[in-house]
């Protein structure tokens, strides 16, 4: 049960951050004219930007603490939960690009309509690419923490455990 639950959580955190990757290239433009009204729908988009990748983020920490680590059974057997949590690293390491590729077009220092927006709209990619940075160390720990946990629970068969270079070249030389 908890399997399925933490697999479709993952999955879902994942197809937000790709909807998200597509939805930052209209929220984060250059332009050299920025207008009143437009500047302020561009801000209240990249708001909401931020508080899908803040929601992302709380739904992989109750991920986290959803997943069974107490039991002795292997949490992911066939890998699923950590390919997704593979993709939303991927996902979130990409929107992080995209935001730093737009960041580095903003000019703060100009005066007048323009400077104020992009300072403001500044702190919000500010904002988001430290959501992207969290959300990554987020799945990182998760597929840690599985990893670690199935490696201690998974079936050992005989002869083939190996912890030095020597243990690994006489298990291989039995194939």
């Amino acid at each position: 049960m908890y399997a399925v639950t933490i697999e479709t959580t993952a999955r879902g955190v994942e197809a937000s951050l790709s909807d998200l990757i597509r939805e930052s290239g209209g929220v984060f433009w250059s332009n050299k004219f920025a207008v009143p009204w437009m500047a302020r729908r561009v801000i209240a988009r990249a708001r909401r930007l931020n508080e899908q990748l803040a929601n992302s983020n709380v739904r992989l920490m109750e991920v986290c603490r959803a997943i069974p680590f107490a039991t002795e059974r292997v949490i992911d057997p066939d890998f699923e939960l950590r390919d997704s949590l593979e993709a939303i690293k991927a996902d979130a390491l990409a929107l992080r690009d995209r935001l730093l590729q737009s960041k580095a077009h903003m000019q703060p220092e100009h005066k007048g309509l323009r400077g104020r927006f992009d300072k403001a709209l500044l702190s919000e990619v500010e904002r988001s690419v430290a959501l992207c940075c969290e959300g990554f160390e987020l799945a990182n720990k998760i597929q840690w923490e599985i990893a670690e946990h199935d490696a201690d629970h998974t079936v050992r068969h005989e002869g083939f455990v190996a912890s030095t270079a020597d243990e690994v070249m006489k298990m291989l030389s039995q194939f």
